[in-house]
């Protein structure tokens, strides 16, 4: 990651929550390099991205492969249903008591996912202390996902994205890169082989 961004001379980065520790990684390494051999590297600068972190459905606080917690943006509307479906609740609101983390979760998916109407309207149902309602939110859930997602899967599998339109503009988006890529990151290779005194600068 350090060497991908350090080569391409870049001087901003923008990054979510979770990536910031790396940013900095690359920060020391370009640091401690230019301290010891002068100013060769572009120290990169943090662009906070203010991005959303989408509760996962095992009722833990993100999304994630490797937590097995997911809905794919692809995901065909059957898989949605039945993750949704499955997903953890508690045993049920306790009138003027505050709501479970795990529900907090759902709700928040709800918010993001769903109608405002639908959210508030499950909110007071919540907050009234209603019973056995957790079945008819995880369906309405579903069928918000599946709707907020499907000009996604309709994109994704159009002739617009397909294995032969790749191919197509493969050879252009080729040329691109091997035209303007080398203006950055042979240049910085350049003045970082002359630093290190393995090579004249030009």
């Amino acid at each position: 990651m350090a060497a991908d961004i350090l080569i391409m001379d870049a001087d901003t980065i923008p990054v979510g929550e979770d990536q910031l520790q790396h940013l900095e990684i690359v920060r020391d390494i370009a640091e401690k390099f230019n301290n010891y051999f002068g100013k060769v590297l572009t120290l990169p600068k943090v662009r906070a991205m203010n991005a959303i972190r989408v509760p996962g459905l095992d009722g833990t606080g993100k999304m994630g492969k490797s937590d097995n917690n997911t809905i794919d943006v692809i995901e065909d509307e059957k898989s949605i249903r039945k993750k949704v479906m499955a997903a953890k609740t508690d045993l049920g609101p306790i009138k003027g008591q505050e709501m479970s983390d795990t529900m907090k979760n759902l709700y928040y998916l709800l918010e993001l996912c769903s109608p405002s109407e639908i959210y508030y309207m499950y909110k007071e149902m919540y907050e009234r202390g209603e019973q056995k309602f957790y079945g008819e939110l995880k369906k309405q859930l579903a069928n918000d996902i599946i709707d907020l997602l499907a000009p996604i899967r309709e994109k994704y599998h159009s002739s617009a994205c397909s294995k032969e339109k790749v191919h197509s503009i493969e050879p252009v988006a080729r040329i691109l890169f091997e035209s303007l890529s080398p203006q950055y990151s042979g240049l910085v290779i350049k003045h970082y082989l002359y630093a290190v005194w393995l090579s004249p600068i030009f």
